[in-house]
């Protein structure tokens, strides 16, 4: 090996091993601001339009060379239907490109600045699903912890994750179900597995004269998650 292919080899690992590393970490099982639960129908409807016109897209945004590993760790592994837990989650971006994920837990940024023609944002969070061997069907838990937010009118609100670097969130969730739908489906006592997994999606919202264009986006990343042992005692 050449003088100068052995220097761009240890630039390369050095540059490597700066950027794994931890780069932030936020607690969701504490209170965070939030914005209302209902919107004004004047800040819905353009300012001047007896008969606004509204169109809806929506589709999926593609990250083919994005890839998270999800850490899952629980305060305990048995414990009973109705029950709160704790959990932890390390993320790691273990793709070959940058990510930018939302990461102020601020629902106000889903509002829309009055009298703005153009706003978007975006939303991410952890869904989390309980498996058993009784049933092919994963559960999807209820969360009690706030989501994450970020949008373009506040960079500060998002977070770069490079590869190789992991962030690191808390949250709580309970052991029952988060849609009435899976009544048919109850959670079952005895063995299980618990899996996150990272949520990602933009809402856009455009104005043009009259018509109003509202959009909804779907990130897809590609992604690994750790499963964790649990027992749901009774």
């Amino acid at each position: 090996m050449t003088k100068k292919a052995f220097l761009l080899l240890v630039l390369a690992i050095l540059s490597a091993d700066v950027r794994a590393q931890q780069v932030a970490e936020i607690n969701l099982a504490r209170p965070h601001a939030v914005g209302p639960d209902t919107y004004n129908d004047a800040d819905i409807a353009p300012e001047g339009c007896e008969s606004p016109h509204y169109k809806d897209s929506d589709g999926l945004i593609k990250h083919r060379k994005s890839k998270f590993k999800v850490e899952l760790a629980l305060s305990k592994t048995s414990f009973e239907r109705g029950e709160t837990l704790q959990a932890t989650i390390l993320m790691k971006n273990i793709g070959s490109d940058a990510v930018v994920i939302p990461w102020v837990a601020d629902s106000r940024l889903s509002i829309r600045p009055a009298g703005t023609v153009q706003y978007d944002y975006e939303v991410g969070w952890f869904d989390v699903e309980l498996s058993t061997p009784q049933k092919g069907v994963p559960l999807e838990l209820k969360s009690v912890s706030t989501s994450l937010y970020s949008s373009p009118s506040v960079p500060e609100s998002s977070l770069r994750i490079e590869p190789g670097q992991w962030v690191v969130v808390k949250f709580i969730f309970v052991i029952e179900k988060k849609r009435i739908l899976s009544e048919g489906l109850p959670i079952d006592t005895g063995s299980a597995v618990i899996r996150a997994e990272w949520r990602q999606v933009r809402f856009t919202w455009r104005r043009h004269g009259c018509t109003v264009n509202m959009g909804y986006f779907n990130h897809r990343y590609q992604g690994a998650q750790t499963a964790v042992d649990v027992v749901v005692a009774r």
